[in-house]
């Protein structure tokens, strides 16, 4: 049974949930494979520091997740618009649920190296590409008008539940069963998400006829882009947010085994201390319900994130190293539940798939900031960076309100 929400808008989110079974099914993919990230960007940093020393090199492997972002975002868009967005999470879905099998076998053979887990890593950033456009558009979609942004933020919330969870279960089981344990719970998890997305029911609707070149289909997004001043402002925010502030999550194993001499256990629960912070941001920036509101929880949680790898750079023990991430976290989750829903209701139904793509690109500013806060980390120290980063972060969005600050106003009129 499905909800005519034209006809019959559901009451509240909770009835919404509980009546809606392709919902159920979109946000519990979400989850999984949220976990999969996290687990896994916590896990490989543990592993490849264990092996390296290199703070560069763990940057290194978290950056290689960010470059199909940066490459492949706007023609994702493009790709959702032509094939429908159960079909793009079908395909990604059964193509990482081959990889992580591959990468199970290595391990229990034997054979796992360093660039097995690279390439891996490259695999699941074009997992995350094609998710961000399919699965939040679905979103969308399946709760109409009415429920958009509770939808939304419900979503984001429940996604930084794994930005706790996963480094929980990631650094228990690396202290317990290693790489071995970290890539039998991956495949696991896969699979889950991947025989929900298999019984998505059908939403054939929008779907765009190929009348013109996929090329063509990309530049015109950049070209509706070029004409909107607010959502440049938009997509302004994410290239500084992952320049300047996501970048400090992949540093969170090195400081934990270098500055505070924690174990795998120890490392996994300092860096869930961010998803708590983030989860406690994420469900305040909900309530959100003006643009206005939206506009400054937005571009709010970035400034916030900043304070708090400031706090995280000048810390030498446990308490204000905690308190650093725990205050970026809870930045993180307010940029993390506006950064859809901002983009979603200022563009129109039409534009709506190019213009997650091109916020997909936007995101693939990370690699970035992760190169440079990775060699700055090895040359300088991973406080002096952290420092260094902060600062950055706070000059780069005061530039941008200065420069932006007519734009925003406008759209929240």
């Amino acid at each position: 049974m499905t909800l005519d929400l034209a006809n019959n808008p559901p009451a509240s989110l909770f009835s919404f949930l509980s009546g809606n079974a392709n919902f159920r099914r979109v946000w519990l993919i979400g989850i999984c494979s949220g976990i999969v990230r996290w687990l896994e960007m916590l896990a490989f940093g543990i592993y490849v520091f264990d092996l390296t020393g290199s703070a560069f090199l763990v940057t290194s492997f978290t950056l290689m997740r960010f470059i199909p972002f940066a490459l492949f975002g706007p023609v994702t868009g493009a790709l959702v618009d032509r094939f429908g967005q159960q079909n793009v999470l079908r395909w990604s879905l059964t193509f990482m649920f081959l990889t992580s099998g591959v990468l199970l076998w290595l391990t229990t053979s034997g054979w796992l190296e360093l660039w097995h887990l690279a390439m891996a890593s490259i695999f699941a950033g074009f997992y995350w590409t094609t998710d961000f456009p399919a699965r939040r558009n679905l979103i969308g979609e399946l709760a109409g008008p009415d429920l958009l942004a509770r939808a939304l933020s419900f979503d984001a919330a429940s996604n930084t539940m794994t930005r706790a969870l996963g480094p929980l279960t990631g650094g228990l089981l690396m202290a317990t069963l290693g790489i071995s344990g970290i890539l039998a719970l991956t495949l696991t998890l896969y699979f889950l998400s991947l025989v929900l997305a298999l019984r998505l029911m059908s939403r054939s609707k929008n779907l765009q006829k190929a009348t013109a070149s996929l090329f063509r289909e990309i530049l015109a997004g950049f070209r509706f882009a070029r004409t909107r001043p607010d959502i440049l402002a938009a997509f302004s925010i994410t290239i500084i947010f992952n320049l300047f502030g996501f970048p400090f999550t992949a540093l969170i194993p090195v400081i934990g085994i270098q500055t505070l001499h924690l174990t795998p256990d120890g490392v996994g629960m300092i860096a869930a201390t961010e998803g708590i912070g983030a989860m406690i941001g994420a469900v305040l920036a909900g309530r959100s319900k003006t643009i206005g509101q939206v506009w400054v929880a937005y571009g709010g949680g970035v400034s916030v994130c900043m304070i708090g790898i400031l706090i995280m750079g000048t810390g030498q023990d446990v308490a204000w190293v905690v308190t650093g991430i725990i205050v970026a976290g809870f930045g993180a989750g307010f940029f993390a539940a506006t950064q859809v829903m901002i983009t979603y209701r200022l563009s129109p139904p039409d534009q709506r798939s190019r213009m997650l793509g091109i916020l997909t690109f936007c995101i693939g500013s990370a690699p970035i900031g992760f190169a440079v806060l990775g060699y700055m980390s090895d040359w300088l120290g991973t406080g002096p960076a952290l420092v260094i980063m902060g600062v950055e972060g706070i000059i780069a969005m005061s530039l941008f309100w200065l420069i932006f600050r007519h734009a925003i106003r406008a759209s929240a009129r």
